[in-house]
């Protein structure tokens, strides 16, 4: 019987430990969020069992858009010297902001991973099936994150 040499009886114990250790040091996957969850007002997504926050200008902190609206929604009655048009300019920014930050997460990348691999048609069918109230432009402000996440 021919032994082989060192060399090959190694090759096996090396490219497991390898393997080994590729799984150990990767970071354990997350479950993957549906593009409708992301699109779905009310949905709150979860990462390591607890809700993802984001934060409209860094410190209003929301956990699912639906909160985000009464925000978002100008109050026609909030003063008089200030226009509608200037309302509903400000109530579309803060909805744009509100959606940028759970699409663009700083610490959960799988909502932007969700847009940029749905192509624009299928955003737009998933928006198309909300039935939840939502604000006007609620469906264009997804659109931005879309292309200001995609780097190719």
């Amino acid at each position: 019987m021919t032994s082989l040499p060192k060399t090959r009886r190694a090759l096996p114990i090396s490219l497991a430990s390898l393997v080994v250790a590729i799984a150990l040091l990767s970071p354990l996957h997350a479950q993957q969020i549906s593009l409708q969850t992301l699109v779905t007002p009310s949905a709150t997504i979860i990462k390591d069992g607890h809700p993802l926050t984001f934060a409209l200008h860094g410190f209003i902190e929301f956990n699912s858009l639906s909160e985000l609206f009464p925000t978002s929604i100008p109050r026609t009655n909030a003063g008089k010297a200030v226009s509608t048009m200037r309302l509903e300019r400000t109530g579309r920014d803060l909805l744009r902001r509100g959606i940028e930050s759970r699409v663009i997460s700083m610490t959960d990348e799988r909502p932007l991973e969700t847009l940029l691999t749905h192509t624009t048609d299928e955003l737009r069918a998933a928006l198309s099936q909300v039935k939840e109230p939502v604000p006007p432009g609620y469906g264009d402000s997804f659109l931005p994150c879309r292309r200001n996440g995609n780097t190719h």
